[in-house]
């Protein structure tokens, strides 16, 4: 066994040399522009929904068709990412988010569709982060891959921390209206968000094409197979997320827990940063830029425990830093709820920013995705990570359409009730896998399964890491 595992951590195509920093900052860049989009777009976009002429429900519909493009797209970069080069996938989607960006801007000419449209778009094209995730599982050691995953994070926090001046910035910029002919192009406070979006995409493309450096690679192993009942559920790849259900390998390796840890901290995530403009417009009347200082506050409190996170992956296991963050969160979350009246009550600004930091702060989740890379193995990256991430996309569909209904005619109850409902039924499976998450566990399920799949050579498949 310990000659197997050594060579399971010497095989460079199952424990790869990290790659440049410069390549895996270009395979961040959608990445990084999601969190500036959600740092711009979320505290605006019920003013900008109203401003159109719509309701909350309306709201709920915008914030949750942004995630229900993203999962439809989930299977396209999965299949694309493992069969295409990283570049090609990169530049596509960065030209199309500019497109997507200019449509926001736009909706106010061209009607309330096109806000629609626009957030569908931009939902589509980030789901490139299959791609982004792949990149790091098959071009990073697993030594290393926890705390390059921490970095991502913590960067992406450093730049919603922005979110204030960038705001302050964009409500400055002048409002004025621009006739071409029979269109009117509108410019103000939330229409400069795509057009600084637009901008911001247009430099990433360009760093894109001039820094990354396309790594050499061995083309993915056939999955395993479905059957015909399969296939038909995943629409021949184009809608993975039904793999979960489907496909063994998830099954035999333990994989679809991380999927309950998944969905529940997607749905969860979401629901907190789209009932946030809803609360603070309801109890204290803020606007698009007063709403930022609480999203800075959270990025400032993730930044510090994504710091401390990082430092502590190189001596503790992902099992059991994934667990101390979760009880930090659901602590935080379950104190909102009771000192809130599950949401009907309103707070003190002091008491609702004090709560929502020390629920933020236990909502890092690299441990968790390095789990699932370690879990489901090298093979496939693309296409196991496009289950994953769907299944996170359908948790935000889900809880942005809850939002708007609970904030609109369920009442907040339902929202918040719901939340603490999903955190108790996912601390009951965890106690049951708590023994398979540990990393010896782990690896001597990989030899056993490679054993069963090679008895006369013990050689390990690409697809059995």
């Amino acid at each position: 066994p310990q000659l197997l595992a050594r060579t399971l951590s010497d095989d460079p195509e199952l424990n790869p040399e990290t790659t440049s920093f410069l390549n895996l900052l270009a395979a961040w860049c959608i990445g990084l522009l999601v969190a500036i989009e959600g740092t711009l777009s979320v505290p605006s976009l019920l003013g900008y929904v109203e401003s159109l002429g719509g309701d909350k429900h309306l709201y709920g519909l915008s914030a949750g068709c942004f995630a229900m493009a993203r999962l439809l797209f989930m299977g396209l970069y999965g299949c694309w990412v493992d069969r295409r080069s990283y570049k090609e996938v990169f530049t596509v989607s960065l030209g199309a988010s500019v497109v997507a960006s200019l449509l926001y801007a736009a909706a106010p000419t061209l009607g309330l569709w096109a806000l629609l449209a626009s957030r569908a778009a931009l939902g589509a094209t980030a789901a490139q982060t299959v791609a982004t995730q792949a990149f790091v599982v098959q071009n990073t050691s697993l030594a290393d891959r926890t705390h390059y995953m921490g970095i991502f994070v913590l960067l992406s926090n450093t730049l919603t921390l922005a979110g204030p001046a960038l705001n302050l910035f964009i409500v400055w910029l002048p409002h004025f209206e621009l006739h071409l002919g029979p269109m009117v192009l509108v410019f103000n406070n939330f229409t400069w968000v795509g057009y600084f979006l637009m901008l911001l995409q247009l430099i990433s493309l360009l760093f894109v094409v001039a820094a990354f450096n396309e790594p050499a690679r061995r083309p993915s192993p056939r999955p395993p197979s479905l059957g015909r009942v399969g296939d038909c559920l995943t629409l021949w790849g184009l809608f993975p997320y039904m793999r979960l259900f489907v496909d063994p390998w998830i099954r035999h390796t333990g994989a679809w827990f991380i999927f309950v840890l998944n969905f529940r901290n997607a749905f969860t995530l979401m629901a907190v940063n789209f009932a946030v403009p809803v609360i603070t417009s309801r109890d204290y009347g803020w606007t698009q830029l007063h709403n930022s200082y609480i999203f800075v506050a959270l990025s400032l409190e993730s930044i510090i425990s994504t710091a401390i996170l990082q430092r502590a992956s190189r001596r503790v296991n992902d099992r059991n830093l994934m667990s101390i963050w979760a009880a930090i969160s659901h602590s935080g979350l379950f104190a909102y709820s009771v000192c809130s009246g599950f949401g009907t009550s309103s707070l003190s600004v002091a008491a609702l920013i004090s709560l929502l930091v020390w629920y933020d702060f236990g909502t890092s989740m690299p441990p968790t995705q390095s789990l699932y890379s370690k879990l489901i193995g090298k093979g496939n990256a693309g296409l196991y990570f496009s289950v994953l991430l769907s299944n996170g996309s359908l948790a935000n569909a889900v809880s942005g359409q809850l939002v708007g209904s609970a904030y609109g005619s369920l009442g907040p109850p339902a929202l918040w009730g719901l939340v603490q409902v999903i955190w108790i039924l996912s601390w009951i499976v965890q106690v049951f896998m708590w023994r398979r998450l540990h990393p010896e566990y782990i690896r001597e399920m990989h030899m056993k399964l490679n054993r069963e799949s090679h008895p006369a050579t013990g050689s390990m498949s690409l697809q059995a890491m």
